[in-house]
């Protein structure tokens, strides 16, 4: 073709190759339907699931299904930290005692969308992880807010609730916090849930909702 006609080969090259593409796309998708055909009638779960009730409470499964990993998740045992005697103790639907009104929202709110959590569970931090060849490691426990369990893809979330930014000193405290985090490879989108609020601008149920929605559903 002359070269004046340029972008009408460019055209006809695009479309021969979309073509080829969506034949491709079908050839796997024939495949993908065979497989999950196969795998829906032979996966361990379904062993599991077929035997006799009795037995099923003799045999110890292989695999865990998304409720029994979630369970087997809760009965981790752990110390809790201990609250002030000085305050008006506030609790969650679950019936736990939380630090602040914040906390019993989200506490709520991740009880309501079934989402498993551990409060104020101990995780230990090393101080000195951005420099790893340093030879006198020193290691804190952190305690975040919530520690919490997407079910689908049985991944963890630390979620820290940050209640008085317009505070300073508070801000630098919660700005040292996440890089403490960071440090030790929790990173907001990734691992590490952040919420933050402010005498003008407190949490709200329909926010916490989102969150839950976009990380652990």
């Amino acid at each position: 073709m002359p070269r004046s006609q340029d972008k009408v080969a460019h055209t006809l090259i695009q479309n021969s190759y979309e073509q080829d593409a969506v034949s491709a796309i079908q050839e796997e998708l024939k495949y993908l339907r065979a497989f999950l055909k196969i795998y829906k009638n032979k996966t361990t779960d379904l062993v599991y699931k077929k035997l006799n009730p009795l037995r099923r409470q003799i045999v110890t499964p292989l695999t865990l299904d998304d409720i029994q990993y979630a369970e087997q998740w809760l009965k981790v045992e752990y110390r809790h930290k201990k609250f002030p005697e000085n305050k008006s103790p506030l609790f969650t639907d679950n019936n736990e005692q939380v630090r602040s009104k914040s906390e019993v929202i989200i506490a709520n709110e991740l009880k309501a969308s079934a989402v498993p959590y551990r409060y104020e569970f101990p995780l230990l931090m090393d101080k000195n992880a951005a420099t790893p060849d340093f030879p006198d490691y020193d290691f804190c426990k952190l305690h975040p807010d919530f520690y919490c369990l997407n079910i689908r893809t049985r991944q963890e979330y630390v979620w820290e609730h940050f209640g008085m930014m317009d505070d300073a000193n508070y801000a630098i405290q919660a700005t040292e916090k996440l890089n403490l985090y960071a440090q030790n490879g929790f990173y907001p989108g990734k691992n590490l849930i952040i919420t933050m609020e402010t005498q003008n601008k407190p949490l709200s149920s329909k926010m916490i909702k989102g969150v839950i929605e976009a990380y652990l559903k």
